[in-house]
């Protein structure tokens, strides 16, 4: 189910303690008044690009609209648009962040379907759905409940799959991500090149995990020292740059930070690649 933003009038007016907020959709044609508190009107077109596709009418919660500038149903966050006077209409676009130690773009969902975002898109692998020889994987986004498909279109697609461990409950991260339209109705990701996916052994809240310990470290002024001791480094990771201060202090390391060597050396690839 796609949805569309709301694109009628809207105002809200306070009378007794309750929001009646009056409404004029142009896809039906109707104008009413709906008397709620904590909801405002939006519509939902249901079908994708069909002949039979209409628009039924949704309330969505004024305390989901304040948090993310829009309306969060299905596959989609859409802004609000709304009317301060009568000769203007401004849209409430709020753009929430992962809070990542990189200087990149914040991750959006608002905006049309072919919009090209210049960020990254990072997402939870939750089942592999593959079929007709041609890997397919159901991700949800980092608001829970919210599932995109994600297809490898390659010259080697099983191979390329393989390569990358597309493994579930891996996080995969999408770069100058499209949204796309399948054949069978589905929304997500046609991969056409592999160098624009990174997959990493680890779900999103570890990545979270691993910036904030960066930025203590980095506004501390230990990012160069060992990681351990926190003694002058002589040693580094090949593969993560992380500093040591011995080869016997990087093996007494090395059982914890093999799991997270791959989520390191991309957060700082993004932060010099988006900086």
């Amino acid at each position: 189910m796609a949805l569309r933003p709301f694109v009628g009038d809207l105002q809200a007016e306070k009378s007794g303690g309750v929001s009646e907020v009056k409404t004029w959709n142009k896809h039906q044609g109707q104008e009413g008044v709906e008397r709620d508190g904590m909801n405002v009107p939006c519509s939902i077109q249901t079908g994708i690009r069909r002949a039979n596709s209409r628009h039924v009418p949704y309330r969505a919660p004024l305390e989901t609209i304040s948090m993310h500038g829009g309306m969060v149903l299905g596959r989609r966050i859409l802004p609000v648009v709304h009317r301060q006077d009568e000769k203007k209409r401004v849209k409430i676009v709020k753009r929430y962040q992962m809070n990542l130690a990189t200087c990149c773009e914040p991750h959006v969902l608002v905006g049309n379907i072919g919009t090209k975002f210049r960020h990254l898109r990072r997402q939870r692998i939750v089942d592999d759905v593959s079929m007709f020889g041609r890997p397919v994987h159901r991700v949800e986004d980092k608001l829970p409940g919210h599932y995109w498909t994600v297809t490898f279109y390659t010259d080697d697609p099983d191979q390329d799959a393989e390569d990358l461990k597309c493994e579930i409950g891996s996080t995969i991260c999408i770069k100058n991500s499209r949204l796309h339209y399948f054949f069978d109705g589905e929304v997500g990701y046609r991969i056409e090149d592999v160098s624009t996916i990174t997959v990493l052994p680890c779900v999103i809240e570890e990545l979270r995990t691993l910036n904030s310990e960066l930025r203590q470290r980095s506004d501390a002024g230990q990012f160069l020292p060992c990681i351990v001791r926190n003694e002058a480094a002589h040693r580094r990771c090949t593969m993560c740059k992380s500093c040591y201060c011995s080869r016997q202090c990087q093996c007494q390391d090395w059982e914890k930070h093999k799991v997270i060597c791959k989520a390191l050396k991309t957060l700082l690839e993004w932060n010099v690649e988006f900086s």
